[in-house]
């Protein structure tokens, strides 16, 4: 049962604490969920759930036909099925599928904890200690994404706030000590894991794009169980940054791997130095495809009369409220540009809620929550909303501006996010930083690519912090339209792309993010 080539076992359910049987039951689960949304259809889903039904009487229950009839009570080695069975849930309202995965999280370092090495350590797969008891993220960091988004939606949907304390300290113990400024995740190549506190090396890291796909996923959930905005930050900076990162602008080649230095030579890529068409492996690819289209749904979310404006996307929607459908056409050009426009028409006028507009951290002290980052400049520029012209007073509350009035067709909601060139600085217990600086616009994270730049890019020095450069957009080519931005470096002058831009114009090009402040080594 441990021979590498036989990864499920010889039987079903033998080998849960490393194969994929369970990931991709989850997997299946979402896909027919999300076919179901799109289409009313009912055959595939149909399917999920007789499936589901099936892993309850095996796993908890018993079926004659499988581990002689008594209950496997085994957490999978590989989570999702935990996440995938809450959204079986949403979908059909069965209550089971919510107990399943409940099930599921209580068992995971109760029932079985493996004592090997590699990828048979209690902590590759979580299963070290009861979810409950965690308070640091470790492990596979696809894995861990995977269960805390699991641990998440048990708390929101069924209510079960013991595990409140090991998220939040999660949550922490990411964002203060083991995430890359991109929101990359995992920095530890190899078993693709969470590496110590504070080591977080750029041209030797992993950063997977389905870490960071989990690393969305996670923060969100975590923002609709709370409310608070620092969740949305997190998460908007993984999705610009390293998840978009995971696929060139074509659409057609991929990263499984995100540096933030590479010299052009180095195949870090599972074998290229650059992207790749596809891999043995492609779960990046599709997983990609899994978050994108679920993007638009995490525009605005809605609890009672309050409707929150989470991410900031040209769009146009129309959402239930206790009063009647309220539609929202949104207007803007972030995340290159941040002035925000928002008609609000209700069903009827008059009708009275809180529209919540979220103010980004990029647009204050840090570019992203935690301890791991901040900025090395100043900028007093202040973010201001208006409703039909006139400046609004709300103080930011959860990291929101609150709007509450008696809408009516026509009312125009602005929001103005200035956004100036920032410098950022790592904790100083961040090695592979210290004495550097990474350049940033808005929540997007700038970078240094060959083709635009004269000298190596890992040898020019940023000593003139604060200075804003000149930002301009490509006007022709595959990048056209992708903003630059230009600032003196004390070699010659230094252009920056956006990080998910690079590796557009050719394989075998050098990139860098942190750039040195002085001479010296």
């Amino acid at each position: 049962l441990r021979n590498p080539r036989n990864r499920a076992g010889e039987k079903p359910y033998t080998y849960v604490d490393h194969s994929h049987e369970l990931y991709n039951m989850g997997h299946m689960y979402e896909g027919a969920v999300a076919y179901y949304r799109a289409t009313g259809k009912r055959k595939w889903l149909d399917v999920a759930e007789k499936n589901a039904r099936h892993i309850n009487r095996v796993f908890f229950e018993g079926d004659p036909a499988y581990n002689d009839g008594k209950p496997v009570m085994r957490a999978p080695g590989h989570e999702e099925i935990e996440l995938a069975l809450v959204k079986l849930h949403q979908a059909t309202g069965e209550q089971l599928y919510l107990e399943m995965a409940q099930k599921f999280l209580d068992i995971r370092g109760v029932t079985y904890s493996p004592q090997g090495e590699g990828v048979q350590t209690s902590d590759y797969a979580q299963q070290h200690q009861p979810v409950r008891d965690q308070r640091e993220a470790v492990g596979h960091s696809v894995r861990a994404m995977y269960l805390y988004s699991g641990m998440a939606d048990v708390v929101a949907f069924a209510g079960d706030e013991t595990m409140q304390p090991a998220l939040d300290a999660i949550w922490h113990d990411i964002v203060d000590r083991k995430m890359h400024i991109t929101g990359g995740l995992g920095a530890v190549a190899g078993l693709e894991k969470f590496g110590p506190a504070y080591v977080l090396p750029n041209v030797e890291t992993y950063d997977e794009t389905c870490a960071a796909v989990g690393n969305v996923f996670f923060n969100y959930r975590m923002f609709l169980m709370s409310g608070d905005a620092k969740y949305v930050d997190v998460a908007e900076v993984a999705l610009y940054n390293n998840v978009l990162a995971g696929v060139n602008l074509a659409g057609n080649r991929f990263f499984y791997v995100n540096p933030l230095e590479a010299d052009g030579r180095k195949a870090f890529n599972h074998g290229t130095a650059g992207r790749a068409q596809w891999f043995g492996t492609a779960c990046c690819p599709s997983n990609l495809a899994r978050l994108i289209p679920q993007v638009s749904g995490m525009t605005y979310s809605v609890a009672e009369d309050n409707l929150y404006c989470g991410f900031y996307i040209g769009s146009e929607t129309s959402i239930p409220m206790a009063g009647g459908n309220v539609t929202l056409k949104q207007q803007t050009a972030y995340p290159f540009d941040g002035n925000i426009s928002i008609e609000v028409a209700p069903q009827a006028d008059g009708e009275e809620f809180t529209l919540w507009l979220r103010v980004p951290t990029w647009s204050g002290e840090k570019f992203v929550p935690g301890e791991l980052y901040n900025y090395a400049d100043e900028n007093d520029a202040k973010v201001v909303a208006r409703v039909n012209g006139r400046k609004v007073r709300s103080e930011v509350v959860n990291g929101f501006i609150p709007v509450r009035r008696e809408w009516k067709a026509g009312d125009r909601v602005e929001l103005e996010i200035p956004m100036p060139v920032r410098y950022s600085v790592a904790d100083e217990r961040v090695e592979a930083d210290r004495g550097r600086t990474c350049i940033t616009r808005g929540p997007l994270v700038f970078c240094a690519e060959e083709p635009d730049n004269a000298e190596q890019v890992s040898g020019y020095v940023v000593d003139k912090i604060g200075q804003q450069g000149e930002v301009a957009p490509f006007t022709d080519g595959n990048m056209k339209g992708i903003p630059t931005i230009t600032i003196d470096a004390s070699n010659s002058p230094l252009k920056l792309i956006p990080y998910y831009s690079w590796n557009n114009r050719g394989d075998g090009t050098a990139m860098n993010v942190w750039f040195k402040t002085s001479n010296a080594e």
